[in-house]
């Protein structure tokens, strides 16, 4: 009789806990918007980096290879001049192939990263970005942030881009007429 106690009484925790855990965790959408920032010229600064990248992408045709030179470590800023006042939303630098990704996430608590930007209305966002309407924009190389780079040019790249989950933007990011 013991047993059997010990057994249902596990059994109701377990149960609890697996409800309790379901209730909780409750992921949230996300949508993301993502460019490659390349170099005509190899240029180095402390800052910023170039990495010689080759990508292949695979159909079912044939292969094919990309080549190019990323950028890592430029300074990225998430904007849009009707929230904030332009002000910064989002921060990200290029990872080692010159990538660059922000992510819109519609559920506050999950949006932790520095490149997450917490917008509850995302299916009105996608189709702004789809049908090119989208007033967010991406600052490459951004003087308001650290890890400004005064070698290279400041960018300014819309999310108000069709198609833009079907492919990639390559950006080259030329040194600065200043210098």
């Amino acid at each position: 009789m013991l047993k059997k106690n010990n057994f249902i009484l596990d059994l109701i925790i377990i149960t609890l806990a697996f409800i309790s855990f379901s209730c909780i965790y409750q992921p949230g959408k996300t949508i993301s918007m993502g460019l490659t920032i390349c170099a005509k010229e190899t240029v180095e600064s402390e800052i910023v980096k170039v990495t010689d990248v080759t990508k292949e992408f695979i159909t079912e045709e044939e292969t094919t290879q990309k080549k190019y030179k990323g950028l890592s470590g430029v300074s990225c800023s998430l904007r849009n001049d009707n929230i904030n006042d332009g002000k910064i939303l989002a921060y990200t630098k290029s990872d080692s192939e010159g990538v660059v990704v922000f992510t819109f996430c519609d559920d506050e608590s999950s949006c932790t990263n520095n490149a997450v930007y917490y917008l509850p209305d995302l299916d009105t966002e996608l189709s702004a970005q789809t049908n090119g309407t989208s007033e967010f924009y991406i600052v490459i190389n951004d003087p308001e942030m650290s890890g400004y780079e005064p070698k290279y040019d400041t960018l300014k790249q819309t999310c108000a881009t069709p198609n833009i989950y079907n492919e990639s933007i390559y950006l080259e990011l030329e040194k600065s007429k200043a210098e």
